[in-house]
């Protein structure tokens, strides 16, 4: 039986200084991650694209269908 997962703050918990850059982020959490959490991040938002969940605003951002 495989053990339970470590559990971590609420994603809503997690919060960065105003003053972080991405080279700040890149050295803390390592370049492979960061491009593994925007891969499933466009896999998601590319799905829900698909299911027509999101829609391109006027100002080019995907926003929930209304």
């Amino acid at each position: 039986m495989p053990k339970p997962l470590p559990t971590g703050p609420p994603a809503q918990d997690i919060s960065m200084p105003d003053d972080c850059s991405m080279a700040d982020l890149i050295s803390v959490m390592g370049e492979t991650r960061l491009k593994k959490v925007a891969r499933k991040n466009r896999r998601s938002r590319n799905q829900q694209i698909r299911e027509g969940k999101v829609v391109l605003n006027e100002k080019g951002e995907w926003v929930p269908r209304e």
